[in-house]
């Protein structure tokens, strides 16, 4: 602990003191984005009722989520000094908590650049990452990311920090990670990577790395015998172990498999196609998630970078191909995520200072710090553009909240994801599941409209399973299109519900009268 103690003492005061306001910068950007008026949905919302429930009985309760519970017990160690007295306010702390993480990954990524470069290009480095609209935009789902990042960023920094001599502890960071997400796993291999790449097989550092794989067994033991089903084997393996199986079993050998909504029965040329998936979502999501700002400064490094090969280029190479290969995975299985690449930002954000290091010998010197008002004012203007897109989510919120008290079933619609969350502010505080079904789930029937081209016909096949309601938006798609503008002309469908921004609209389907006028 010394050696750490005198590595912080001995950095410049000037600097940190920058860093720290950056951190609070990027996180009041974060406070300001926050949605406070709508609820956590998807992914989210699983983590959000396993804290809940895990703080209020001091359990790990089982039914919620099945792998990657690192965030949610994190999150119910706050939430047990919290009063559960409202869901709203309680995502809210959820998502705070979650946009301090994103903050307070700089610490590990400016000690990281810091090792590579001068003081300033690791603040301007530490900008793209902590104002990287991609960033800032998932700390504010309250999901895992911002955590794993941060887990991430610490194993990486140990493995350079004073020449590996503190390597072990990258294992204990790694062994977090991958409770927090499954594929952290795979940072075992490039750590490993890196001590061989070193060459530092002194007896010391062979001890320190046995306990370092040790405290990452143990680690990773506890967790399994404490959270996976005892009939389990694999434990926090079986989500690798079982990516491994589907892709021998379904991919290589071609075996058909109808609960796979992308392949299905369809076993022609599956392993081509989910190469060719993987590679091409690869590209189009890595692009993606680099624009606006990082775009610019990778592809300048690219250019300028030299072809001189050290042992760090390959330590960072490593990591990089081994934090894609989870996004490789979900690409080739059609699932369309750019979510699976946002680890690797730090390391581009690293790769883009060589193009502002490339600056700041060009005679610009610090005047490169000027970069970070820039970066800043390109990233909320980004931000701000596609909150504007987002302008009424509050209001399919409040339809939503409509239907869960009123429907029985409705059709499929853009923003059903609030469905789940208003079922679970409707029987807010009891957080109970129904056997077999997720939290705030099949409350309510969702029939798809899909593949109809009479009204009519859906209508018939919806009263099978309860379709009591439609809702409506003015820009609707489909069989349901001309219902907005047109209401009038159906007279089985009464309006009972108008958004404030008459946007959305819910109509009761009345069966007898649809009858009548057949």
């Amino acid at each position: 602990m010394t050696n750490i103690t005198t590595f912080f003492l001995k950095s410049n005061y000037r600097y940190w003191n920058l860093l720290i306001i950056l951190g609070i910068v990027g996180f009041i950007i974060r406070l300001f984005f926050i949605p406070y008026q709508i609820p956590i949905t998807t992914d989210g919302i699983d983590y959000f009722a396993f804290s809940i429930v895990s703080s209020n009985e001091k359990i790990f309760p089982e039914g919620y989520i099945s792998t990657n519970f690192g965030w949610p017990i994190f999150l119910s160690i706050i939430f047990s000094f919290s009063e559960h007295s409202d869901m709203l306010k309680m995502m809210d702390v959820q998502r705070i908590i979650s946009s301090l993480l994103s903050t307070i990954s700089i610490i590990p990524i400016f000690l990281i650049l810091k090792k590579f470069f001068r003081k300033e290009v690791a603040l301007v480095g530490v900008s793209l990452f902590i104002f990287d609209p991609r960033i800032i935009e998932n700390s504010l789902l309250g999901i895992t990311e911002p955590l794993f990042i941060f887990l991430i960023t610490s194993v990486i920094f140990f493995v350079f920090f004073k020449k590996s001599k503190f390597l072990f502890i990258s294992f204990i960071f790694a062994a977090f990670a991958s409770i927090v997400r499954y594929e952290g796993l795979l940072l075992f291999f490039p750590i490993i990577v890196a001590f061989i790449i070193n060459r530092d097989f002194e007896k010391k550092s062979i001890i320190k790395l046995f306990l370092g794989i040790s405290a990452f067994v143990i680690i990773l033991l506890i967790i399994s015998s404490i959270t996976y089903e005892k009939n389990d084997s694999f434990g926090i393996l079986s989500s690798l172990v079982g990516g491994g199986k589907y892709f021998s079993n379904h991919i290589i050998a071609g075996n058909p498999d109808i609960d796979d909504e992308f392949f299905g029965n369809n076993v022609e040329n599956r392993f081509i196609i989910f190469l060719q998936n993987s590679v091409e979502g690869y590209i189009k999501f890595l692009g993606w998630i680099m624009i606006p700002i990082q775009l610019i400064f990778v592809i300048t490094s690219i250019i300028l970078i030299s072809k001189k090969v050290s042992k760090s280029r390959c330590i960072f190479f490593t990591f990089f191909v081994f934090l894609s290969f989870s996004s490789l995975y979900a690409f080739g299985r059609g699932i369309q995520d750019p979510r699976y690449l946002y680890s690797l930002i730090p390391i581009l954000c690293l790769f883009g200072c060589i193009f502002v290091d490339f600056l700041r010998k060009k005679k610009f010197g610090n005047k490169i710090l000027l970069l970070i008002p820039i970066i800043i004012f390109t990233s909320v203007f980004f931000i701000d553009m596609n909150q504007s897109e987002l302008e009424f989510e509050d209001e399919f919120y409040l339809a939503s909240k409509f239907l869960v008290r009123n429907a029985d079933g409705v059709n499929d619609y853009d923003r059903g994801k609030y469905l789940r969350p208003s079922i679970v502010e409707k029987n807010w505080p009891d957080m109970s599941l129904k056997e077999g079904m997720k939290i705030g789930a099949n409350e309510i029937n969702v029939i798809s409209s899909k593949g109809f081209t009479d009204l009519k016909e859906y209508l018939i096949h919806g009263k099978k399973f309860n379709l009591t309601h439609l809702i409506i938006t003015n820009n609707e798609k489909g069989v349901l299109k001309n219902i907005f503008e047109k209401s009038d002309e159906f007279k089985f469908l009464k309006e009972v519900y108008k958004s404030e921004n008459a946007m959305i609209k819910i109509f009761e389907i009345d069966y007898d009268e649809m009858v009548i006028h057949n």
